[in-house]
Order: C-alpha cells, then structure tokens, then sequence
C-alpha cells in the first residue's frame, strides 16, 4: 500500500520512494483512508502506477489546498516530480506553500505551446482570408 510506483515497476528505488511512502501515510490521516483502495495487491499496484490521486480536501474539506497540494506533490507518478529531497518538502510544509511540480509545469508549456499554435494559425489564416473576402472572393475550403 506503501509502495511507489517506481518500486512497482521494479526499479532501483531512491529518497523520492520513501517521500512517496510519506504522501501515502499523510494522505491516510488526513482522509481516514488510503488514497487507493483495491480488492486485489495487483489491481492496486496498477492505480498507483497509473491511477490520478484523489484530491484529500474531497475527504476533509478543511484541509488547507496547500496542504493537499503537498500530499499530491509527495505522490507524483514520476520520481522527478516529487521533491528533490526531504529536505525541500520540509521547507515546503515549514512555508505552508507547496511550488508546483515539474509535471504541471510541463503540462502548462504544453497547453501554451497549443494554444500559440492556434493563434499563429488564426493569424497566418487570417492573413489570407481577410483581404479575399474584402475583394468579395468565395474561399473553397476543400
């Protein structure tokens, strides 16, 4: 129940293990249960390797949200993703402000690099549509 999903997997487990094993215990006691629950050890296995976490403040709405954005921290998928250390997750939890990790980073840089495509297409189409219909051109899109 403990286990991070780079244990799972069989790899070499690191510091990054055990804060995944702490955001489990943290997560129990703040919800009054585990943040995955399985009728078998393999199905179990599979929701902490692939399963999202459920947010704890959905158990315990006093929660503060940088509290839960700790717990989800300390139980990022990836091990990079985590703290680097327990040194930075304590700084973190003494600071009651969590700095988001480097999979919501990645995600945002993805969402703006779609977003900035759409509007260099829109831009780029514009360019050529605009002054067609003001010539009072039928544009065939095919």
């Amino acid at each position: 129940m403990y286990m991070s999903p780079e244990q799972l997997r069989g790899e070499r487990a690191g510091p990054a293990a055990d804060l995944y094993g702490l955001g489990v215990t943290l997560y129990q006691l703040l919800a009054g249960h585990a943040p995955f629950q399985a009728p078998s050890q393999l199905e179990l296995a599979r929701l902490h390797m692939q399963a999202r976490v459920p947010d704890p403040r959905r158990a315990r709405p006093d929660c503060p949200r940088w509290l839960g954005r700790f717990v989800a921290r300390l139980l990022e998928k990836l091990p990079g993703d985590r703290f680097p250390d327990a040194r930075a997750a304590r700084a973190a939890l003494v600071r009651q402000r969590v700095v988001w990790s480097p999979r919501f980073r990645r995600r945002l840089l993805t969402v703006a690099a779609g977003l900035s495509f759409a509007l260099a297409l829109a831009a780029a189409a514009a360019r050529f549509v605009v002054p067609a219909i003001r010539r009072g051109e039928t544009i065939r899109i095919e």
